[in-house]
């Protein structure tokens, strides 16, 4: 008998450790240390991004707000506390695509964008102050080539500018403005492929360092770097990585950070020839030594956190419920406390962050119900008090209606995931019938056979047929979920004295009932 329980236990054992993950999921907890979540003000994503910089005057926020696309507003907007103290529309009612917020060591706002009119594409600029008071709108440079994909680097007064124009192929340009005027430019590729989607950044010695995608019909996409030299000409161009098309297509840019001598780039590709999107990182030294790419994470739209002494990361990545925004330290060549920002059921993307002596702010977009988008934060400033409701993903504003939306719900559905497990217990029920007819099974405790009866509906539920069962919430609430079920039909079945069909018919059922009905729990709170 000894023999037989120990074999029923280990059956047991195995049963819930080779148990398929069929869902991931997990019950929503506050992120550790963090704000609640504060919507700040609506935008749109015409724009591939909007900008956030922060200092002694509050955070700066750049976006262009409307509901169509040739009908923007770039909006400047100043934020303290989580509060809009200011905000100007610098321009209205235009066709804006890519934009650029500096400050200089004044204080001083350094705003440039790049719009389409009926005679072709310029770029604009304007500078202001805070408070603010007026601004002079500057069209700095005009073409009749498409004129895309502008960045900037903001180096006090002077600003390095890069754009991709289209000049039969699509060609990288460099130029610096300074005394609200474009001073020259420069043309940083000369190739019959694609150069899109740049980014500059000066190192420690003030050179101007230029990434950008470049995209061939044989060599797919390759990351290029070159480097301005003394003579005002550009290094040839130098292969660090390769990028993919998904990216450009969804909007994906290289983001650069310096950190010491070092610079660090990011950007997302694909790996190992699979489809999904991953975060890559080349870092540069001093003495101009390249790394090997490296992939990071899943995601992509990767922002180094603003105004930090060493690498900290921001990244857009598939969730359970859409699009996560993640956040970690990037320590020892690898990812470290990484972390989702943005818990609920709405899909988050196009992240930005900066720092406040140590502390970190996030932003990124939400739909709105309504219309349009919200752009929201969070901080590790001002953490978020953990309620013991919210720890196990119950509402902590109206706890106890939620309950009782729990028990209801979970009460309905596990009768019909009982139904639908109806070949489930009519095979279990005929196989534990046939055991039983041993009468080393037959003579056994109420207990044993019980537990072997739940041993074999937990086997039958594998089998080739008809079945349905909650989703896979980890071995630890598989398993108790089993145990529940166990005690609570043992409880209600032990003072049965008649064993007939009837009884084992009765009692199938209830196991059944109660193993649905626990192991739905963590699915109904996620509802």
């Amino acid at each position: 008998m000894v023999k037989t329980k120990s074999v029923g236990c280990l059956v047991i054992l195995l049963l819930l450790f080779s148990n398929p993950v069929v869902a991931r999921d997990y019950i929503e907890v506050w992120p550790q240390d963090w704000s609640d979540v504060t919507p700040l003000f609506k935008t749109s994503i015409f724009a591939n991004r909007f900008f956030v910089k922060n200092d002694s005057l509050g955070a700066s926020y750049l976006s262009t707000d409307g509901l169509y696309f040739k009908e923007l507003d770039l909006v400047y907007r100043t934020v303290n506390r989580q509060a809009i103290e200011q905000e100007v529309v610098l321009r209205s009612k235009a066709e804006l695509h890519g934009l650029f917020l500096g400050i200089d060591d004044r204080s001083n706002r350094h705003v440039v964008w790049s719009e389409k009119a009926e005679n072709g594409y310029s770029i604009n600029y304007t500078h202001f102050s805070i408070p603010y008071t007026d601004h002079m709108h500057h069209i700095i440079y005009t073409s009749n080539n498409t004129v895309q994909d502008i960045a900037a680097f903001q180096e006090n007064n002077i600003i390095h500018l890069v754009w991709s124009e289209r000049d039969k192929y699509f060609q990288i340009k460099y130029a610096q403005i300074s005394n609200n005027e474009l001073q020259f430019v420069e043309t940083v590729t000369d190739t019959n492929d694609i150069s899109v989607k740049p980014s500059i950044i000066l190192n420690d010695r003030g050179i101007p360092h230029v990434f950008w995608m470049e995209t061939s019909d044989s060599q797919g996409v390759k990351i290029l770097h070159a480097s301005r030299l003394s003579n005002n000409q550009w290094s040839m161009p130098t292969k660090i990585g390769l990028g993919t098309v998904q990216d450009i297509k969804q909007g994906g840019v290289i983001e650069l950070a310096r950190y010491g001598p070092e610079i660090f780039a990011l950007w997302a590709s694909t790996h190992r020839g699979g489809n999904n999107l991953y975060v890559s990182l080349v870092k540069f030294d001093s003495s101009g030594e390249i790394s090997e790419q490296e992939f990071l994470a899943a995601g992509s739209r990767a922002r180094f956190v603003d105004g930090t002494t060493e690498p900290q990361l921001v990244w857009q990545s598939d969730g359970q419920f859409g699009t996560e925004i993640r956040y970690a330290k990037y320590i020892d060549d690898h990812l470290d406390d990484e972390i989702n920002l943005s818990v609920g059921r709405r899909g988050a993307f196009r992240p930005e962050a900066y720092c406040i002596d140590s502390n970190v702010y996030v932003s990124w977009l939400h739909a709105d119900p309504e219309q349009g988008y919200v752009l929201h934060e969070i901080n590790n400033e001002y953490p978020k008090k953990i309620t013991t409701w919210r720890k196990v993903g119950i509402d902590e504003q109206a706890p106890f209606a939620h309950l009782l939306y729990v028990f209801i719900s979970t009460f309905m559905m596990a009768m019909v995931y009982t139904v639908l497990n109806i070949v489930v217990m009519l095979v279990g029920g005929i196989i534990y019938g046939l055991v039983l007819r041993y009468n080393i099974y037959a003579e056994q405790s109420f207990f044993y056979r019980l537990s072997l009866l739940s041993i074999i509906l937990m086997v039958v539920s594998r089998f080739p047929i008809p079945a349905v069962s909650a989703s896979f919430f980890g071995l630890v609430h598989h398993g108790l979920a089993y145990v529940l079920a166990l005690i609570g039909t043992y409880l209600l079945m032990r003072g049965v004295k008649n064993r007939g069909a009837f009884v084992n018919i009765a009692t199938i059922i209830i196991w059944m009932y109660l193993f649905q009905y626990f192991s739905l729990i963590p699915e109904v709170i996620l509802r």
